[in-house]
C-alpha cells in the first residue's frame, strides 16, 4: 500500500499593521502578486481557481445646468451618471515553481480603469500539487490568500510537506521570499548551510555570492 502525503500549514493569512499596500505598490509599478518558494527536492505546480473580474462598459453621462439665483445671477450645476459595469470570468492558469526557486505570479489589479477590468475579491484560492511517477498528486486541500501574500513549501521528509507563510512586505525591508513569517520566523531557504563554491546536490546551482 503506497504511503500517504502528508502536509502541514503553519500560517494564518491576516495583514499586518505595517504591511506595504496594493496602491503603494502600484506607485512603484509592481502591483500585486503572490509569491511561492520552492524548498523541496521537486517541481511544484500552482494552480488559480477563476477569478471574477469587473469592467466598466460605458462611461459615465455628464450633465450641465444652469439655475438662476433669485437675487439675480446665475451658477452651473453638474451631474454625473452611473457608469454600467459587467462581470467577468478569467480562467485560472496554472504555474510550474521549478525545484530551490521562489516564482511571483501577478495578479489582476483591483482597480478598474478606462476599458481595464478589476479584480472583484481580495482573496485568491490555490490549489498546490507535485508529481509522482507521472501523476499529478495535491498537496493539503486548497489555501486562501490576499494579494502580495508570500508562501513557503518545504519537505521534511519525502512526501511530508510543510506549508508556512513568508513575512509580510515592507517597502523600507524589501520582501525576503524565504522568511517564513513563523512564530519564530526562519529562514528556510535550501542554500541556507551552504559556503562559498558548494554545489547543492538537488537543483545543481553553485554559490558564488
Amino acid at each position: 500500500m503506497e504511503e500517504e502525503d502528508e502536509c502541514e500549514g503553519h500560517f494564518k493569512f491576516e495583514n499586518d499593521p505595517d504591511e506595504e499596500g496594493e496602491e503603494d505598490e502600484a506607485a512603484r509599478g509592481t502591483g500585486p502578486a503572490v509569491t511561492l518558494s520552492n524548498a523541496t527536492t521537486r517541481d511544484i505546480f500552482i494552480a488559480f481557481d477563476d477569478t471574477e473580474t469587473v469592467m466598466r462598459t460605458n462611461s459615465r453621462q455628464k450633465g450641465v445646468g444652469i439655475g438662476a439665483h433669485v437675487g439675480g445671477g446665475a451658477n452651473l450645476k453638474f451631474n454625473v451618471g452611473a457608469a454600467n459595469q459587467e462581470v467577468h470570468v478569467v480562467k485560472g492558469k496554472e504555474h510550474t515553481v521549478p525545484v530551490h526557486t521562489s516564482w511571483s505570479v501577478p495578479l489582476v489589479d483591483p482597480k478598474v480603469r478606462g476599458g481595464r477590468a478589476g479584480r472583484l475579491h481580495d482573496q485568491i484560492a490555490v490549489r498546490l500539487y507535485y508529481k509522482s511517477k507521472g501523476q499529478k498528486k495535491e498537496i493539503g486541500d486548497g489555501w486562501v490568500l490576499a494579494p502580495n501574500n508570500g508562501i513557503i513549501i518545504s519537505e521534511a521528509k519525502p512526501r511530508k510537506f510543510r506549508v508556512e507563510q513568508a513575512v509580510s512586505k515592507r517597502w523600507w525591508k524589501g520582501f525576503n521570499a524565504w522568511l517564513a513569517r513563523g512564530p519564530p520566523k526562519a529562514d528556510k531557504h535550501p542554500h541556507r548551510n551552504m559556503e562559498m563554491f558548494d554545489t547543492c546536490d538537488v537543483c545543481g546551482v553553485t554559490i558564488e555570492d
